[in-house]
């Protein structure tokens, strides 16, 4: 098969664009109104079928989830993209309402995954230029009514949005260098961080926000803690990040480019232990999720699962760019057009669903920003749009044809929040 479209991406660095055309989105108005490896161990390779001995102890379900809401990217700490009392659309849904962004006078807008909560909605509005063209002075990270898409306030940073998050006290935005917790109601920052190496990651946990930093000059990945903006602890791991963070019952986990997975101890600031998972040279960027009694990466054509001792239980040769999990089962999606689920006791193959299109030069296939709630998977693939699978069966429930490049989603009660290209909207 060709290569998956996201691996040319990544390699020609070129941006996504907008595509026109008739959509059954609904009218919007603008977005102004409504390091010790385990001793006696080796580096194991990728099976080509599941291990045969199933892995019980992999078994403890998806993890502490927050009680509403979809707060973080993935949802939750162990970035499970789960909302096990989620009720979204199951028949083909209409838009409630629909926000699209002003266009800028340059390059195009795009939205990032809809964070929720407290009956707002919060997203980083970035501007996307080409590579000739000067990056915007401003970029924004804006509120919303969740209920009828009238935008609340926004607030200014000099860098593209690359995170944006809750607590229980501000909304997290990062851009590549700076990272700010503003205030409720937009008004100011509560504090702000700017670390050596810029901001690659950042996760909010119960004892305060996780912050990844990559050092360019000295290759390495620093792990810190911030406490109100000050940093409680920092852990330096001797390789650059090529994950986001997962945490979960006082343990951060990340993977590297050198294809290792690192387990780092947040009560003591101190790291636990580094695994190797293989020795290819091929890097791709890899993919996390973790749940109390595992960790599941998705790196170079193979997704490994380990234990909390970063053993691994079982190993297969499918292709993951998002995961998600309900506990049971694990779910994905991947760029060259399949959707999965695999079992979590051994990894075998419970269904597959193809959705992407082969063309002369690349797959067309999932984008990132999954979501599954009791019943339903919904992701977004450039041919379909989007999309909604039934996590029992794989069968295709509806498709929302094609209207712009790259959707994200969230889904909280009944409603199933999208990120559409510049455009933000509302399904039930």
């Amino acid at each position: 098969m060709p290569p998956s479209r996201r691996r040319l991406l990544e390699l020609t660095a070129l941006s996504m664009t907008a595509l026109g055309g008739c959509s059954a989105l609904g009218d919007s108005p603008s977005d102004g109104t409504p390091t010790g490896t385990p001793e006696g161990t080796e580096t194991p390779e990728p099976t080509a079928t599941p291990t045969e001995e199933p892995a019980l102890d992999l078994l403890c379900g998806a993890g502490p989830l927050p009680e509403e809401g979809w707060p973080l990217s993935e949802r939750s700490v162990g970035r499970t993209n789960y909302a096990p009392d989620g009720d979204g659309p199951t028949e083909k849904p209409s838009a409630e309402w629909s926000v699209t962004a002003d266009p800028p006078e340059q390059g195009e807008v795009r939205f990032t995954r809809p964070i929720v909560a407290d009956d707002r909605i919060y997203v980083g509005r970035n501007v996307v230029v080409g590579t000739s063209v000067p990056k915007p002075d401003q970029q924004y990270l804006q509120a919303y009514d969740a209920a009828t898409g009238d935008r609340l306030w926004e607030y200014s940073i000099s860098g593209t949005p690359r995170t944006v998050a809750t607590t229980e006290s501000a909304v997290l935005v990062a851009d590549r260098s700076e990272l700010h917790a503003v205030e409720y109601g937009g008004e100011s920052a509560r504090w702000t961080h700017e670390p050596d190496g810029g901001v690659d990651d950042v996760l909010s946990i119960p004892d305060g926000v996780l912050v990844a930093s990559t050092r360019a000059d000295s290759d390495d990945t620093v792990v810190a803690l911030l406490s109100d903006g000050e940093v409680e602890w920092d852990v330096t791991v001797d390789a650059w990040l090529d994950s986001s963070l997962g945490w979960t019952d006082g343990r951060a986990y990340l993977a590297t480019d050198a294809a290792e997975l690192v387990a780092i101890d947040t009560d003591e600031g101190e790291r636990l232990w580094t695994r190797n998972l293989h020795d290819r040279e091929d890097r791709n960027p890899a993919t996390l999720l973790v749940t109390p009694c595992a960790v599941f990466v998705a790196v170079d054509e193979a997704l490994y699962a380990a234990n909390r001792d970063g053993e691994v239980e079982w190993s297969v040769n499918k292709s993951f760019r998002d995961l998600a999990t309900d506990g049971e089962y694990i779910y994905g999606v991947d760029g060259d057009g399949y959707a999965r689920s695999l079992s979590i006791e051994a990894g075998e193959e419970d269904w597959e669903e193809f959705r992407g299109v082969v063309n002369e030069r690349y797959t067309d296939g999932f984008f990132d920003g999954l979501a599954i709630d009791d019943e339903t998977l919904y992701a977004g693939t450039l041919e379909d749009g989007l999309l909604a699978i039934s996590t029992d069966s794989g069968d295709v429930r509806w498709v929302l044809e094609r209207d712009l490049d790259g959707v994200s989603v969230s889904v909280v009660g009944e409603t199933l929040y999208a990120a559409w290209g510049n455009r933000l909207l509302a399904f039930r």
